[in-house]
């Protein structure tokens, strides 16, 4: 299994929390929710 295939059968905003939750654990929720919201939304555009 390729690498890309992967990470189409994720969804867009599971993966991104999951990277966050991960990467940005100092986070506020308010901050990781604007933060989740901006990854969606460049997420939808690749």
């Amino acid at each position: 299994m390729r690498n890309t295939d992967l990470r189409v059968r994720i969804p867009a905003g599971k993966f991104a929390e999951q990277l966050l939750r991960h990467d940005l654990p100092g986070l506020s929720d308010e901050q990781r929710r604007q933060t989740l919201a901006f990854m969606e939304s460049r997420l939808r555009v690749l």
